[in-house]
């Protein structure tokens, strides 16, 4: 394994029973990757997520991990919202709060709050805020870890344009004097290739994995400022 590298799957083949999910995977995600898992429902991506922790499905191959990622304490896990049980009776501070466990950061509830502008919500329900303050409070969450990867699994799901666009600023605004590497898991084509740096996708039991082509990017970016900019109309009329 290169001193570059996070994570490298190297030919592996994943299962549920004699069911294969995965065939072959081989491919690494370096330090301060950005890579986005695309692919259509039930075609592996959080199988292979699944496989950074556990090696409950692998039936072939491995997974290897730089030494500072084996017990898992630099890698900080966004869940999807809907998986969260919305019968928790707990406050914002309480909820960022817990993604400290295991992990080895110094940094505060107040101190990740503050970065995704949400210092004032401290006290409220996590229930009581919108789906987009929400989203900015996982990321609170994730942040309180200061971990070396940090994987997002679907994490805007039911948001708006404005809002997945902050989302991605906020996680951009994080990391950008950090060395740090991101998998997001998604379907969004469009975030994936303005965002990204390297697209993963999943397609007949195999990954390919390529670099996003800077010309493509700055092509997509243009078409999702067009479409913020007609919705905007539309809610202006």
């Amino acid at each position: 394994m290169q001193n570059n590298s996070l994570i490298e799957f190297s030919d592996l083949s994943l299962s549920y029973g004699d069911a294969l999910v995965l065939k072959n995977v081989s491919f690494k995600v370096d330090v301060g990757d950005y890579v986005f898992f695309l692919g259509k429902n039930g075609s592996g991506k959080s199988t292979l997520v699944k496989s950074i922790f556990s090696k409950t499905n692998h039936k072939r191959g491995a997974v290897k991990k730089c030494p500072s990622l084996m017990d898992n304490s630099y890698i900080s896990y966004v869940p999807q919202l809907t998986r969260i049980n919305n019968e928790l009776p707990i406050t914002v501070e309480e909820f960022v709060d817990l993604g400290r466990l295991n992990s080895k950061s110094t940094y505060t509830v107040q101190d990740v709050l503050e970065m995704v502008s949400m210092s004032d919500y401290k006290d409220s329900s996590i229930w009581a805020l919108s789906g987009g303050q929400r989203q900015r409070v996982l990321l609170a969450r994730s942040f309180i870890r200061d971990a070396k990867l940090y994987i997002f699994d679907e994490p805007t799901n039911g948001v708006d344009i404005e809002s997945k666009q902050d989302f991605y600023n906020l996680i951009n605004e994080f990391s950008k004097e950090k060395m740090i590497s991101k998998i997001v898991v998604t379907h969004d084509v469009s975030m994936a290739v303005k965002y990204g740096q390297k697209v993963a996708y999943f397609n007949n039991k195999s990954v390919q994995v390529s670099d996003v082509d800077v010309k493509i990017k700055s092509r997509f970016s243009e078409m999702i400022h067009l479409q913020d900019q007609f919705f905007k109309g539309l809610n202006n009329d």
